[in-house]
């Protein structure tokens, strides 16, 4: 036993490898019990869904009303489209809409498995089932608007996962005091 309590512990190496360090901590957090399921805040979890959100409403070129979320894990954010323009200050057309609509109800979830990849260590996969249930909303109103398009919502998550990681600092600004006060006033995003 007091082999076993060396190797797990780390006694007897002088320099383990961090690999070989840390495949060890995992070993033993398993062996100990200490290999607990993961536990996030819902609130800080749903702070960064709905500043996802507020962020593609931005790059969609809608303007932010508010947002607001909740210790159940509960949110939303609201926006409008009038004035809607493109960056070049055309009219933006029905379709652009349509589209820009479909990568917000997207870019919630996504935002919400990228803070928890970052922080928590959770991987995409566990991420997506994570937050699976918390973006059922957000799945209704996408397959309500993309009925008709041939979009998917899980067709277009390589483009909205870049969107995030490219806004990543902005999200996460927004969702610090988001998370701390649970709602904000538009037009800061």
């Amino acid at each position: 036993m007091g082999a076993i309590w060396r190797f797990f512990s780390g006694e007897d190496d002088t320099c383990p490898a961090p690999e070989q360090s840390a495949q060890r901590t995992s070993v033993w957090g398993f062996l100990t019990g200490q290999h607990a399921p993961k536990t996030v805040p819902e609130q800080t979890s749903a702070a960064y869904h709905e500043a996802g959100h507020a962020r593609a409403v931005h790059v969609g070129g809608a303007t932010v009303t508010g947002m607001e979320v909740h210790a159940d894990g509960s949110g939303k954010t609201g926006w409008t489209w009038d004035p809607v323009w493109t960056w070049d200050r055309r009219r933006a057309t029905d379709e652009q809409k349509r589209r820009a609509e479909l990568v917000i109800y997207v870019a919630g979830q996504e935002s919400e498995c990228q803070y928890l990849m970052d922080r928590h260590g959770y991987s995409y996969k566990e991420a997506l089932q994570a937050t699976h249930a918390g973006a059922s909303g957000d799945r209704r109103n996408f397959k309500r608007r993309a009925e008709g398009t041939g979009y998917t919502f899980d067709g277009m998550r390589g483009e909205v996962h870049r969107l995030v990681r490219r806004h990543a600092y902005t999200i996460e600004t927004n969702a610090k005091p988001l998370d701390r006060h649970g709602r904000r006033g538009g037009t800061w995003v």
